[in-house]
């Protein structure tokens, strides 16, 4: 895994991930479509970075775009990633608002 520098609050360096996924979709497009562990790697990834909870809607919401609709044989881990994200900002959220009041 790789994980975030220190000034950043995130556990994990997502854009490190996302600079490698973007390089290989630009030297690999044509066999992308083909290969449905590339989209398996994502979904395990994804599901990874969603029990962070300072990781920003935005960061997770652009790698979950990254691959083209085609490249997905299967959605279900990507719905799995998103509805961890979901639960785990949910949590995350009404701890702190227990904590302010």
């Amino acid at each position: 895994m790789f994980y975030s520098s220190p000034e950043v609050y995130t556990i994990y360096n997502v854009d490190v991930v996302h600079r490698i996924f973007e390089f290989f979709l630009m030297h690999e497009q044509q066999q992308v479509l083909g290969k449905p562990s590339i989209s398996k790697l994502l979904d395990n990834y994804l599901a990874e970075i969603a029990k962070d909870p300072y990781l920003p809607i935005t960061k997770f919401q652009v790698l979950a775009e990254m691959l083209p609709e085609n490249a997905w044989k299967c959605h279900d881990g990507l719905y799995r990633a998103i509805d961890m994200f979901l639960k785990v900002i949910n949590s995350f959220l009404v701890i702190s608002s227990q904590n302010y009041n």
